[in-house]
């Protein structure tokens, strides 16, 4: 169980398990293991504040997500904890913050929110959008990382 996280119910857990499973194949590197949470289709966008302050808005096909991982050489931890899920019929979302270390090291933090569609094999993210915050994080509830 994640620290701040409620009684779920089991389609909640399933959403949830989705987001999970999604980061532990960012960690691991695993494209194939990616492709059976993510649809190809969809997108991720992200927001940030560059040194002057300015706002930038970058985006980014899941496709091209997977090509970066198949390729990439740093290794990546994504920590989400108090995560909200709402469902309705065959959708859902999932708005959490989140910790982001690379190589071990803490790189920034945010709040993430999913997409996620569910389809006969299970529910799969269609994309997300999150914030890239480097300044006032504060510390992780997590603890730190043990990678």
């Amino acid at each position: 169980p994640r620290v701040g996280d409620l009684q779920r119910t089991n389609e909640e857990a399933a959403v949830l398990t989705t987001v999970q499973r999604f980061f532990e194949t960012m960690t691991s590197k695993d494209a194939a293991g990616a492709r059976a949470v993510l649809d190809p289709q969809g997108d991720f966008v992200s927001v940030r504040w560059n040194a002057d302050g300015e706002r930038v808005i970058r985006r980014a096909s899941i496709e091209d997500y997977l090509q970066g991982l198949e390729s990439g050489t740093a290794t990546y931890l994504e920590r989400i904890w108090e995560s909200e899920v709402r469902i309705h019929g065959s959708i859902a979302i999932v708005w959490t913050p989140y910790d982001f270390y690379i190589d071990g090291d803490f790189s920034h933090c945010g709040v993430d929110a999913f997409q996620l569609l569910g389809t006969e094999a299970g529910w799969i993210i269609t994309g997300g959008i999150y914030t890239v915050e480097r300044a006032g994080c504060g510390e992780s509830p997590l603890g730190p990382p043990g990678i």
